[in-house]
Protein backbone atom coordinates (compact mmCIF):
# COMPACT_ATOMS: atom_id res chain seq x y z
CA UNK A 1 0.00 0.00 0.00
CA UNK A 2 1.68 3.37 -0.80
CA UNK A 3 0.66 6.93 0.97
CA UNK A 4 0.46 10.26 -1.41
CA UNK A 5 3.08 12.52 -1.13
CA UNK A 6 2.84 15.44 0.70
CA UNK A 7 5.67 18.27 2.45
CA UNK A 8 5.89 17.82 6.02
CA UNK A 9 3.36 20.40 8.17
CA UNK A 10 4.38 22.80 10.43
CA UNK A 11 2.44 23.54 13.98
CA UNK A 12 2.52 26.25 16.06
CA UNK A 13 3.80 25.85 19.87
CA UNK A 14 2.60 27.97 22.14
CA UNK A 15 5.15 29.96 24.23
CA UNK A 16 6.87 27.64 26.85
CA UNK A 17 7.89 29.40 30.44
CA UNK A 18 11.92 29.72 30.94
CA UNK A 19 12.78 27.75 33.98
CA UNK A 20 16.83 27.49 35.29
CA UNK A 21 19.33 24.74 33.77
CA UNK A 22 18.88 21.22 34.71
CA UNK A 23 20.50 20.64 38.16
CA UNK A 24 18.46 24.17 39.47
CA UNK A 25 21.30 26.08 39.33
CA UNK A 26 21.76 29.69 38.43
CA UNK A 27 21.83 30.22 34.24
CA UNK A 28 25.51 30.63 32.87
CA UNK A 29 27.35 34.12 32.27
CA UNK A 30 27.59 35.72 29.04
CA UNK A 31 30.92 37.61 28.53
CA UNK A 32 29.20 40.63 29.99
CA UNK A 33 28.30 38.94 33.34
CA UNK A 34 24.93 38.73 32.11
CA UNK A 35 22.62 35.49 32.67
CA UNK A 36 22.69 33.26 29.24
CA UNK A 37 20.28 31.27 27.75
CA UNK A 38 22.73 28.65 26.70
CA UNK A 39 25.77 28.34 28.52
CA UNK A 40 27.30 24.92 28.16
CA UNK A 41 31.19 23.74 28.57
CA UNK A 42 32.42 19.94 27.37
CA UNK A 43 35.48 18.29 26.42
CA UNK A 44 33.68 16.37 23.96
CA UNK A 45 34.23 17.98 20.42
CA UNK A 46 34.78 15.75 18.38
CA UNK A 47 31.58 13.82 19.73
CA UNK A 48 29.56 17.14 18.88
CA UNK A 49 31.17 17.44 15.22
CA UNK A 50 30.40 13.77 14.00
CA UNK A 51 26.99 14.17 15.53
CA UNK A 52 26.22 17.36 13.74
CA UNK A 53 28.14 15.93 10.59
CA UNK A 54 25.25 13.44 10.22
CA UNK A 55 23.17 16.05 9.78
CA UNK A 56 24.83 17.56 7.13
CA UNK A 57 23.43 15.77 3.85
CA UNK A 58 19.79 16.64 4.77
CA UNK A 59 19.75 19.56 2.26
CA UNK A 60 22.28 22.31 0.34
CA UNK A 61 23.16 25.46 2.99
CA UNK A 62 21.07 23.86 5.75
CA UNK A 63 20.32 25.69 8.57
CA UNK A 64 20.06 23.94 12.19
CA UNK A 65 17.70 24.58 15.23
CA UNK A 66 18.67 23.97 18.60
CA UNK A 67 15.95 23.33 20.99
CA UNK A 68 16.96 23.51 24.19
CA UNK A 69 15.90 21.15 26.99
CA UNK A 70 16.33 20.10 30.59
CA UNK A 71 18.20 16.75 29.76
CA UNK A 72 20.29 18.08 26.46
CA UNK A 73 19.81 19.81 22.97
CA UNK A 74 17.69 18.57 20.45
CA UNK A 75 19.22 18.94 16.96
CA UNK A 76 16.44 19.79 13.90
CA UNK A 77 17.46 19.84 10.24
CA UNK A 78 14.53 20.42 7.14
CA UNK A 79 15.28 20.42 3.88
CA UNK A 80 14.23 23.43 1.69
CA UNK A 81 11.30 21.09 0.17
CA UNK A 82 10.11 19.58 3.42
CA UNK A 83 10.16 16.16 2.21
CA UNK A 84 13.46 15.58 4.63
CA UNK A 85 13.29 16.23 8.57
CA UNK A 86 16.78 15.32 10.64
CA UNK A 87 16.92 15.28 14.50
CA UNK A 88 20.02 14.69 16.78
CA UNK A 89 19.93 14.71 20.39
CA UNK A 90 23.26 16.02 22.73
CA UNK A 91 22.43 14.53 25.73
CA UNK A 92 23.47 17.20 29.15
CA UNK A 93 25.86 14.21 30.00
CA UNK A 94 28.39 15.27 27.48
CA UNK A 95 28.23 18.77 29.01
CA UNK A 96 30.59 19.73 32.39
CA UNK A 97 28.63 22.28 32.64
CA UNK A 98 24.65 22.82 31.36
CA UNK A 99 22.82 25.71 31.97
CA UNK A 100 19.80 26.76 29.68
CA UNK A 101 16.48 28.13 29.82
CA UNK A 102 14.74 25.75 28.82
CA UNK A 103 12.02 26.01 25.47
CA UNK A 104 14.17 28.78 23.84
CA UNK A 105 14.78 28.05 19.84
CA UNK A 106 17.10 29.42 17.54
CA UNK A 107 18.53 28.75 14.36
CA UNK A 108 22.03 29.23 13.04
CA UNK A 109 24.18 27.95 9.76
CA UNK A 110 24.89 24.12 10.00
CA UNK A 111 27.36 24.45 7.21
CA UNK A 112 28.99 27.80 9.42
CA UNK A 113 28.48 25.67 12.94
CA UNK A 114 30.37 22.87 11.39
CA UNK A 115 33.45 24.80 9.78
CA UNK A 116 33.85 26.36 13.47
CA UNK A 117 33.98 22.97 14.94
CA UNK A 118 36.54 22.32 12.16
CA UNK A 119 38.84 24.90 13.07
CA UNK A 120 39.23 23.82 16.62
CA UNK A 121 41.28 20.85 14.97
CA UNK A 122 40.64 16.87 15.45
CA UNK A 123 42.52 16.68 18.14
CA UNK A 124 40.55 19.12 20.80
CA UNK A 125 39.11 16.06 23.03
CA UNK A 126 39.56 17.14 26.52
CA UNK A 127 39.92 20.70 25.73
CA UNK A 128 36.94 22.72 26.91
CA UNK A 129 34.65 24.25 24.55
CA UNK A 130 31.82 26.62 25.80
CA UNK A 131 29.04 27.11 24.09
CA UNK A 132 26.83 30.94 24.61
CA UNK A 133 24.24 31.80 23.55
CA UNK A 134 22.66 35.53 25.41
CA UNK A 135 19.60 36.37 24.68
CA UNK A 136 17.00 36.52 21.50
CA UNK A 137 18.57 37.93 18.20
CA UNK A 138 22.24 37.72 19.91
CA UNK A 139 25.16 35.07 18.06
CA UNK A 140 25.94 31.62 19.15
CA UNK A 141 29.35 32.16 20.55
CA UNK A 142 31.80 28.87 20.29
CA UNK A 143 35.19 29.44 22.45
CA UNK A 144 37.84 26.82 23.16
CA UNK A 145 40.18 27.35 25.58
CA UNK A 146 44.11 26.32 25.63
CA UNK A 147 45.83 27.24 28.27
CA UNK A 148 46.04 31.22 27.79
CA UNK A 149 45.11 30.81 24.08
CA UNK A 150 41.04 31.20 23.10
CA UNK A 151 39.73 30.64 19.71
CA UNK A 152 36.36 32.14 20.00
CA UNK A 153 33.58 31.84 16.60
CA UNK A 154 30.26 34.10 16.74
CA UNK A 155 27.84 32.83 14.16
CA UNK A 156 24.74 35.02 13.64
CA UNK A 157 21.59 33.26 14.92
CA UNK A 158 18.37 33.51 13.27
CA UNK A 159 14.17 32.99 14.31
CA UNK A 160 13.98 29.73 14.35
CA UNK A 161 10.73 28.10 12.07
CA UNK A 162 7.58 26.50 13.45
CA UNK A 163 8.31 22.99 14.45
CA UNK A 164 6.84 20.06 12.34
CA UNK A 165 4.31 17.92 13.48
CA UNK A 166 5.05 13.92 12.93
CA UNK A 167 2.64 10.93 14.26
CA UNK A 168 4.85 8.66 15.05
CA UNK A 169 3.23 6.92 18.62
CA UNK A 170 3.01 3.20 18.56
CA UNK A 171 -1.25 3.47 17.02
CA UNK A 172 0.09 5.40 13.96
CA UNK A 173 3.34 2.82 13.46
CA UNK A 174 1.94 0.52 10.68
CA UNK A 175 6.08 -1.25 10.40
CA UNK A 176 9.30 -1.32 12.20
CA UNK A 177 12.10 -3.48 11.80
CA UNK A 178 15.45 -3.41 13.69
CA UNK A 179 18.61 -4.41 11.92
CA UNK A 180 22.51 -3.83 12.40
CA UNK A 181 23.15 -0.46 10.88
CA UNK A 182 26.43 -1.98 8.74
CA UNK A 183 23.48 -4.13 6.25
CA UNK A 184 21.33 -1.48 5.63
CA UNK A 185 24.23 0.85 4.92
CA UNK A 186 25.59 -1.87 2.09
CA UNK A 187 21.85 -2.52 1.20
CA UNK A 188 21.60 1.29 0.03
CA UNK A 189 25.14 1.56 -1.52
CA UNK A 190 23.76 -1.71 -3.46
CA UNK A 191 20.99 -0.23 -4.66
CA UNK A 192 22.12 3.33 -5.38
CA UNK A 193 22.87 3.45 -8.96
CA UNK A 194 19.42 0.73 -9.68
CA UNK A 195 17.19 3.53 -10.06
CA UNK A 196 16.25 7.27 -8.77
CA UNK A 197 13.69 5.87 -5.69
CA UNK A 198 13.54 2.66 -3.33
CA UNK A 199 11.02 0.76 -2.45
CA UNK A 200 10.57 -0.55 1.64
CA UNK A 201 8.46 -3.33 2.28
CA UNK A 202 7.15 -4.67 5.35
CA UNK A 203 5.97 -8.68 4.38
CA UNK A 204 4.11 -10.57 6.83
CA UNK A 205 4.49 -14.12 7.22
CA UNK A 206 1.00 -14.85 5.91
CA UNK A 207 2.58 -12.89 2.38
CA UNK A 208 5.75 -15.37 2.07
CA UNK A 209 7.55 -18.00 3.63
CA UNK A 210 9.02 -15.82 6.23
CA UNK A 211 8.05 -12.27 7.35
CA UNK A 212 10.84 -9.77 5.93
CA UNK A 213 11.88 -6.18 5.40
CA UNK A 214 12.99 -5.97 1.92
CA UNK A 215 14.52 -3.39 -0.10
CA UNK A 216 14.09 -2.90 -3.73
CA UNK A 217 14.61 -0.96 -6.80
CA UNK A 218 13.84 -1.16 -10.40
CA UNK A 219 15.11 0.78 -13.32
CA UNK A 220 15.97 0.77 -17.06
CA UNK A 221 18.97 -1.27 -16.59
CA UNK A 222 17.45 -3.70 -14.04
CA UNK A 223 16.62 -4.63 -10.27
CA UNK A 224 17.78 -5.77 -7.39
CA UNK A 225 16.09 -6.43 -4.18
CA UNK A 226 17.25 -7.56 -0.96
CA UNK A 227 15.65 -9.19 1.64
CA UNK A 228 15.93 -9.40 5.77
CA UNK A 229 13.77 -12.40 6.75
CA UNK A 230 12.40 -13.06 10.13
CA UNK A 231 12.88 -15.75 11.74
CA UNK A 232 10.73 -17.03 14.44
CA UNK A 233 14.14 -17.09 17.52
CA UNK A 234 14.42 -13.14 16.21
CA UNK A 235 16.90 -13.61 13.85
CA UNK A 236 17.57 -13.32 10.32
CA UNK A 237 19.86 -12.98 8.09
CA UNK A 238 20.39 -11.31 4.22
CA UNK A 239 18.79 -12.90 0.93
CA UNK A 240 17.16 -11.74 -2.31
CA UNK A 241 19.31 -11.16 -5.35
CA UNK A 242 21.98 -9.75 -3.07
CA UNK A 243 23.64 -10.63 -0.20
CA UNK A 244 24.40 -8.58 2.53
CA UNK A 245 27.27 -8.67 5.34
CA UNK A 246 27.81 -12.37 6.35
CA UNK A 247 25.34 -14.91 5.65
CA UNK A 248 25.48 -16.48 9.40
CA UNK A 249 24.86 -13.55 11.55
CA UNK A 250 21.59 -12.31 12.65
CA UNK A 251 20.91 -8.98 10.89
CA UNK A 252 17.34 -8.01 11.76
CA UNK A 253 16.87 -7.94 15.97
CA UNK A 254 13.16 -7.07 15.36
CA UNK A 255 10.04 -6.90 13.23
CA UNK A 256 6.55 -6.44 13.58
CA UNK A 257 3.72 -5.43 10.74
CA UNK A 258 0.20 -7.18 10.60
CA UNK A 259 0.01 -6.25 6.36
CA UNK A 260 1.87 -5.90 3.30
CA UNK A 261 3.45 -2.33 3.46
CA UNK A 262 5.17 -0.96 0.49
CA UNK A 263 6.25 2.50 0.01
CA UNK A 264 8.71 4.08 -2.48
CA UNK A 265 11.26 7.19 -1.70
CA UNK A 266 13.90 9.40 -3.68
CA UNK A 267 17.18 7.46 -3.38
CA UNK A 268 18.66 11.02 -2.72
CA UNK A 269 16.01 11.58 0.17
CA UNK A 270 17.45 7.96 2.21
CA UNK A 271 20.72 8.80 1.42
CA UNK A 272 20.66 11.65 3.66
CA UNK A 273 21.28 9.56 6.37
CA UNK A 274 24.76 7.58 4.90
CA UNK A 275 26.65 9.35 7.04
CA UNK A 276 24.71 8.78 10.40
CA UNK A 277 24.48 5.10 9.23
CA UNK A 278 28.31 4.33 8.74
CA UNK A 279 28.62 5.58 12.80
CA UNK A 280 25.76 3.67 14.14
CA UNK A 281 25.50 0.23 15.31
CA UNK A 282 21.31 -0.38 14.77
CA UNK A 283 18.85 1.55 13.14
CA UNK A 284 15.23 1.70 14.01
CA UNK A 285 13.07 1.15 10.44
CA UNK A 286 9.43 2.73 10.66
CA UNK A 287 6.17 4.02 8.67
CA UNK A 288 3.30 5.31 9.80
CA UNK A 289 -0.15 5.53 8.75
CA UNK A 290 0.84 8.53 5.87
CA UNK A 291 3.81 6.83 4.45
CA UNK A 292 6.19 8.88 6.27
CA UNK A 293 9.50 6.84 7.23
CA UNK A 294 11.57 7.23 10.22
CA UNK A 295 15.21 5.68 10.05
CA UNK A 296 16.68 5.71 13.90
CA UNK A 297 20.12 5.07 14.15
CA UNK A 298 21.76 4.59 17.56
CA UNK A 299 25.33 5.34 17.69
CA UNK A 300 27.74 4.28 20.25
CA UNK A 301 30.31 7.00 21.78
CA UNK A 302 32.07 5.59 24.90
CA UNK A 303 29.57 5.09 27.70
CA UNK A 304 26.73 7.61 26.06
CA UNK A 305 24.12 6.96 23.64
CA UNK A 306 23.58 9.03 20.76
CA UNK A 307 19.82 8.87 18.62
CA UNK A 308 20.15 10.56 14.80
CA UNK A 309 16.56 9.83 13.00
CA UNK A 310 15.33 10.75 9.69
CA UNK A 311 12.12 11.47 8.57
CA UNK A 312 11.27 11.23 4.27
CA UNK A 313 7.81 11.74 3.05
CA UNK A 314 7.33 8.46 0.38
CA UNK A 315 7.33 9.11 -3.07
CA UNK A 316 3.94 10.46 -4.70
CA UNK A 317 4.65 9.08 -8.04
CA UNK A 318 5.08 5.11 -7.07
CA UNK A 319 2.42 2.72 -8.36
CA UNK A 320 3.78 -0.61 -6.75
CA UNK A 321 2.37 -3.65 -8.43
CA UNK A 322 -0.32 -5.48 -8.01
CA UNK A 323 -0.59 -7.93 -5.32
Amino acid sequence: MAASSQPLQTISSPPVAVSRGSSGASLGEDENGEAAELYTETGEVNVIRDVLGTLDHVGKDSEVTLLLLENGIKLTVVNESKTVLANAFLQDKLFSKYAVAVGVRFTVSLTVLLECLTLFGTSSTGRPLRMIHARDGAPLVLELVEASVATRCAIATLVAAEPIELNFASPDVRGKAIIISSAVHDALYELEGVAGSIAFEFVPQTRAASAMFRMSARGSAGSCAIEFPHTSDGGGTSGGTAEVGPGAAALIESFDTVELITNEYKTELVHASLRALALASKTSIRVNTEGILSLQHMINRGDELIFVEFFVVPDEAYEPDAA
